[in-house]
């Protein structure tokens, strides 16, 4: 933080993971003090919510140590651009993530359907205090 401070550099590199500080903060508050520097984050992390935080936080980019060998230069150059770079293993983390909280919401949607009317004539006559066997018998919109 404090070398992006006095530097100014056009690309921070930042990791996740650090000492003193989380990445995703130093990120953040890289992007408030110094708005013109880019971020590109650099790390192991291989959850999409970690990508998820870098890039809310302000990143411009996030590669994977994994993926290092030839990714930083083109990662760097893309990101000093203006250009966003995700490698193709973040792209598919990403969309891995996006996919699987999308069949999340739908599952949810169904859970959270209406009740039709049965099911409220149920509901009333549990809270009643109506028996298994006499809501079982009570015909439908029927003796309560």
């Amino acid at each position: 933080m404090e070398k992006a401070l006095e530097l100014k550099p056009d690309v921070n590199v930042v990791d996740i993971s650090m000492p003193e500080l989380d990445g995703v903060e130093v990120v953040r508050q890289i992007r408030e003090a110094v708005p013109d520097s880019k971020v590109l984050v650099l790390t192991m992390h291989e959850s999409d919510q970690m990508v998820q935080r870098a890039l809310d936080a302000g990143a411009h980019g996030y590669i994977l140590k994994s993926d290092l060998t030839d990714t930083l230069p083109k990662a760097v150059r893309a990101v000093a651009e203006g250009k966003r770079f995700l490698t193709p293993k973040v792209s598919e983390i990403v969309l891995d993530g996006f996919l699987k909280a999308r069949s999340e919401q739908k599952q949810g949607e169904r859970r959270s359907a209406p009740v039709s009317p049965r099911e409220t004539e149920i509901i009333l006559l549990l809270a009643q205090g109506r028996s298994d066997i006499h809501i079982a018998s009570a015909p439908e919109n029927g003796e309560r």
